[in-house]
């Protein structure tokens, strides 16, 4: 019988959050420690049987999923198999090494997986040379499924560790939840994967991809180094078997960042929404370099869910997913562009990952051509003639390349991969359901077409560029009012206090006495100005003393003189705190989404990187929320009590960002510093409002006025040009309760009003 580790009980700060994938690159405690492996229980899963092998093997075609493994069901979790372990440190660990002979690459599946916060989980090989995780709670999947693979080779270790209690540094303060230390996961199955993937014992490649293929990075893809970040390798889950498919990160028209991916049908069109959630979407999956040699760091997002379908029978074999985490943008990814007309494209490319190898591109130079697929919808698809030879070789398509998309000469997504004869030896005929038909012809409810996903405010638009969440410039983005940009948003990960065990929180007053708090913002040298900042103040308390929010320059990576400042009294800042239900950051508490916005009197100037944070108040308390160690860039930073700089992993030993939203214009006039006469001709009401809100101009319009409707991340929600009537209505009835802006520009004046949405 496995011995159970006992229950441990610990004081309540934060509850368990939702999930986001959290891969830490943290190795697990058990390699510096003296737990080595012997005395881990071993089991044995059962091989696939041959004529499953071979039937996957006889069917590699590109118009059907690229069937490389099979779903061995088991039952193991953390109380009925495994190895309970005791560290130095009395930190408790479960560890289990599952085997499977002559496999080559195995995969772990579960019914459940959620984990107390503050422990870790770790998936690795024998060798150590394959680590997975950590994954924590952020990753919890509650009652639905969920996947983590693929490790090479015949055997797979998981190893979970059981929650620490107070932060590691030379500062302590509470950072978990009362729970148990035994996890909340249930392996229902074990992938055996016995093609598709590196052979060990002649390590010359990834996948199996035909040997006429070309590397992203290759001279092939200079020009498609942006398009390809939003390429990504799909193992796809369906019933007892696993495969491999491609697909794309597709942008909308609303630019915001909603995680779609484009892929076909035909991979999985019987997936169950359980199976969805096992889906694992690959990102960066390449050489850096042309020839076989290097990898980049890639990133894997687990699970999705089925937005809509084209079939092959009678449609045009497309599938629109939605992941159920979006992407960090610390991964660079970027959402491509689209274009739903019916024009056939010159030349272009097709991105792909044939037999699940890593990301190849493959070119054509003659027109694509309207054509039919067998049982397909008839002209639903663009034709390929032939793939060209380029400097580097013949790149085709191969099974696995299923859904792949195929881009236009100016960079947009216009098909997706359905099938074809292609091959190194006969690089010809190939087939792409079209967006054309995606769009609207394959049935008239939302679920059979893209219309209503990818043009939810039905503005006919027939074009759509790429989005880039890291690239404000990029022109898949709006133009924000004044040429703005909001920092650190959203914060990754989830919404997080860390309490003190005596008195007081670790981002804010405490038994330290800490002086301030502040994050560190990378900017390049070009002249902008910090008009404001919103900061999320989870606890505030005393009604008297004064809070500064104060933006530093950067000496030699700590915070250096204070370039500009506002102080406000402690009771001014609680009287006009308002909660912002934002969907973009998740929170436990309510009391984590209350925001304060803090207008600088005049425009902030920076050129380069710097700091932004508040000196806390001597008669009050105030606590900043973070996010949880390890989510994003570790960017958090104190004014220790003697006046000393340091950062929250030097002094407290955890990774964090504090919830602090610099805005950042290139105008220093776009925080509504105006003359008064232009400023006085200008009525808002109501205002708070329920809804409905005019703007009115007293006098009459004597230039051009633009007016936009922005939110508090500098999000346009409602532009207005060239008005010329004295009274315009906004109508905020579809957003949220919260805080918004009004940007109203002439060619000579902008000026920010704000307004307060309550229903």
């Amino acid at each position: 019988m496995k011995r159970i580790i006992p229950v441990f009980c610990f004081f309540i700060f934060i509850i368990n959050a939702l999930s986001a994938q959290s891969l830490l690159n943290h190795y697990p405690p058990s390699y510096s420690s003296r737990a080595g492996f012997e005395g881990i229980a071993k089991v044995d899963i059962a091989r696939p049987d041959e004529a499953f092998i071979n039937r996957a093997e006889e069917h590699s075609g590109k118009d059907e999923l690229y069937v490389i493994s099979q779903l061995m069901p088991v039952n193991y979790n953390a109380e009925n198999s495994g190895t309970w372990t005791q560290l130095e440190n009395g930190t408790p660990i479960w560890r289990l090494e599952i085997r499977g002979e002559d496999a080559k690459a195995l995969a772990l599946h579960f019914d459940r997986f959620n984990l107390p916060e503050g422990a870790q989980l770790y998936v690795y090989d024998g060798d150590r040379t394959q680590l997975l995780g950590g994954y924590n709670h952020k990753d919890n999947a509650g009652d639905k499924a969920y996947s983590i693979g693929l490790i090479l080779g015949e055997s797979i270790i998981i190893e979970y560790v059981a929650p620490q209690l107070l932060t590691p540094g030379n500062k302590k303060a509470i950072m978990h939840t009362e729970n148990d230390a035994i996890p909340d996961i249930q392996i229902s199955a074990v992938s055996y994967i016995f093609r598709g993937v590196e052979d060990l014992q002649d390590a010359k490649d990834i996948g199996d991809a035909g040997a006429c293929e070309v590397n992203i990075n290759c001279p092939e893809g200079d020009n498609w180094q942006t398009q390809k970040k939003g390429v990504v390798r799909i193992y796809v889950v369906e019933g007892s078997q696993g495969g491999w498919c491609s697909g794309t990160l597709i942008n909308n028209l609303t630019n915001d960042g909603t995680p779609y991916i484009l892929t076909a049908n035909h991979c999985g069109p019987n997936a169950s929404a359980a199976n969805f959630n096992q889906w694992m979407f690959y990102f960066h999956l390449e050489y850096t370099a042309c020839q076989n040699t290097t990898q980049a760091t890639s990133h894997t997002s687990t699970g999705c869910t089925m937005r809509a379908f084209g079939s092959m029978g009678g449609g045009s074999d497309f599938y629109l997913l939605e992941l159920n985490n979006r992407p960090d943008n610390s991964w660079n990814v970027i959402y491509n562009g689209w274009r739903r007309d019916n024009t056939a494209s010159p030349s272009g490319v097709c991105i792909h990952h044939p037999a699940g190898d890593v990301k190849k591109i493959s070119t054509y130079t003659s027109p694509l051509q309207t054509a039919s697929y067998t049982g397909c919808a008839p002209n639903a698809h663009w034709g390929v003639g032939r793939w060209v030879a380029t400097q580097t070789n013949e790149g085709v398509t191969e099974g696995g390349s299923s859904g792949s998309p195929i881009f236009d000469n100016n960079g947009y997504v216009v098909g997706t991969l359905t099938g074809g004869a292609s091959s190194c030896g006969y690089p010809n005929n190939d087939y792409y359901g079209k967006i054309f038909y995606h769009w609207d012809q394959n049935g008239s409810s939302d679920a059979d077409k893209l219309q209503p996903w990818l043009d939810p405010n039905n503005t006919g638009n027939t074009t759509c560029d790429l989005f880039d969440p890291n690239d404000p410039d990029d022109p898949g983005n709006p133009p924000q009012p004044g040429n703005c940009r909001t920092l650190h948003y959203p914060l990754a990960g989830t919404l997080t206090l860390y309490r003190m065990q005596e008195r007081g929180y670790l981002s804010g007053n405490n038994n330290y006495n800490d002086l301030a708090k502040a994050d560190f913002f990378t900017k390049d040298t070009v002249v902008e100005y910090v008009v404001n900042m919103s900061v999320n103040i989870g606890h505030i308390s005393g009604t008297t003393g004064d809070i500064t929010f104060c933006i530093w320059d950067n000496n030699n990576g700590v915070p250096g003189n204070i370039l500009g400042s506002k102080t406000v009294p402690v009771s001014t800042v609680m009287a006009n705190l308002f909660i912002e239900h934002d969907p973009a950051m998740t929170s436990p508490y309510e009391s984590y989404n209350r925001r304060y916005l803090c207008d600088f009197n005049t425009g902030i100037e920076v050129s380069g990187d710097f700091f932004a944070g508040v000196i806390l108040p001597t008669t009050a308390e105030i606590a900043i929320v973070t996010n949880t160690d390890g989510d994003g860039a570790n960017t958090g930073w104190e004014m220790n009590s003697d006046s000393t700089w340091s950062s929250y992993t030097d002094t407290w030993g955890i990774s964090l960002t504090n919830a602090i939203f610099p805005h950042l214009c290139d105008n220093q006039n776009s925080n509504g510093i105006t003359d008064n006469q232009f400023e006085n001709n200008i009525s808002i009401y109501p205002n708070p409002t329920t809804g409905i809100t005019t703007i009115e101009f007293k006098e009459p319009l004597t230039q051009p006025t633009h007016i936009t409707i922005y939110d508090i991340t500098g999000k346009i929600l409602q532009v207005e040009k060239e008005v010329s009537e004295n009274m315009i209505t906004v109508d905020l009835h579809d957003f949220p309760n919260g805080m918004y802006f009004v940007a109203i520009q002439t060619p000579e004046k902008m000026i920010t009003r704000k307004i307060t949405l309550i229903k």
